[in-house]
């Protein structure tokens, strides 16, 4: 009973955080653009999840070109950090944006895409 209890609590913390929206977060004058050639020191060991992005970037580019992926160092009033990173993601109209660490951005613009091409805004994979 005690365990029955415990994971419909589980359940409904999930469902909540899942529910929850997240205000839009837009870069500001505190953040720093990463330098192209510093992307993979910010992505460390996720450089599989990066190649996965760049993957999708080139998919949508070969139906229409205009798939742009932008890192941020983030920072909020007085160099207080906040992330530490922002990912924004643009696509015809569409845009993502992800404040957190490296894999929280990239598992998040993956997510993107993916609801972008199931709602048949990309084309599918294949």
């Amino acid at each position: 009973m005690r365990r029955l209890l415990v994971l419909m609590l589980l359940a409904l913390w999930v469902a909540a955080a899942l529910a929850a929206t997240p205000a839009p977060v837009v870069p500001g004058p505190l953040d720093e653009p990463v330098p192209s050639y510093g992307v993979y020191s910010v992505v460390g060991k996720e450089t599989t999840l990066l190649s996965q992005l760049y993957a999708e970037r080139s998919r949508a580019n070969a139906v229409a070109p205009g798939f742009t992926i932008e890192w941020f160092y983030h920072r909020v009033g007085a160099g207080k950090p906040y992330g530490p990173y922002m990912l924004r993601i643009r696509w015809h109209g569409h845009e993502a944006v992800r404040v957190g660490d490296a894999r929280e951005c990239l598992l998040s613009a993956l997510l993107s895409v993916h609801m972008w091409r199931r709602a048949g805004e990309l084309p599918p994979i294949g």
